[in-house]
């Protein structure tokens, strides 16, 4: 049964859309979630920040929906209308580069990205954005642009001190690996392009630890890989390996 949003003032009425379409998009119902959206895109007079709230939820959801320039065109009309300065552009800023991966130049994304360390504030818990779905593109453009992607992309995140970061969404980035229909090959291929860049990157060490072991838990179906690394760490990466070792066993 459909919510009727009654009239409210403008302000709780977008806030209201926006809850909504947040739920339909958990829910999967996209159409649902993108229309609540553009609900509050078109709000006369609307809150500002709403609004580029709306248009970076409406960029996740083309996002994940796969639908690279509609996001990217989303991710544009949020950085143009956010104040400056603001966590909501701070926040468009690091997601314009994800599709873009996808749609434009290396050197689009490099500038991009750039753009959006420079700019922006490293208070902000968005500063950096979320590495995993960023190189989650790069890895789908195949193995020919690896290595181009990472020694670009990667030396940014040291470079603004956000490094750190980049080892959680590389950690993260392995539930995706362990998804996909990669070879073996491909897979140890994706190893030695981080090893390669990543290498004497200290904030990096563990992530590539993590890596390198879980892509041999992958290849072998075994989890005898994993007891190499440092036992905090372990249980982290075997929660991520589900598809090729099974659920985690209840303790």
């Amino acid at each position: 049964m459909a919510i009727e949003i009654v009239d409210v003032s403008v302000d709780l009425k977008a806030s209201a859309l926006l809850n909504r379409g947040a739920y339909n998009h958990k829910l999967g119902e996209t159409d649902k979630s993108l229309a609540d959206y553009e609900s509050v895109i078109e709000v006369p007079d609307g809150p500002t920040d709403e609004k580029v709230e709306a248009f970076v939820n409406r960029g996740v959801t083309q996002w994940h929906s796969q639908r690279m320039r509609e996001a990217l065109e989303s991710f544009h009309s949020a950085v143009q209308i956010a104040s400056k300065g603001s966590e909501r552009l701070s926040e468009a800023m690091f997601a314009l580069p994800e599709p873009l991966v996808e749609v434009g130049l290396l050197e689009d994304v490099s500038a991009t990205l750039r753009r959006a360390f420079e700019q922006n504030q490293r208070k902000f818990d968005g500063y950096g954005g979320t590495p995993e779905d960023l190189f989650w593109m790069v890895l789908r453009r195949g193995s020919h642009d690896w290595d181009s992607y990472v020694a670009t992309l990667m030396p940014l995140y040291v470079e603004f001190g956000v490094a750190d970061k980049l080892a959680r969404g590389l950690t993260q980035l392995i539930k995706r690996l362990d998804e996909g229909d990669f070879s073996h090959g491909q897979l140890d291929e994706w190893n030695a392009v981080w090893k390669k860049h990543g290498a004497g990157v200290d904030e990096l060490e563990i992530a590539l630890q993590c890596l390198s072991a879980a892509i041999e838990a992958i290849k072998t179906k075994s989890d005898r890989p994993l007891f190499q690394l440092p036992q905090e760490v372990r249980s982290l990466v075997r929660s991520l390996l589900n598809h090729s070792l099974g659920p985690v066993p209840e303790s």
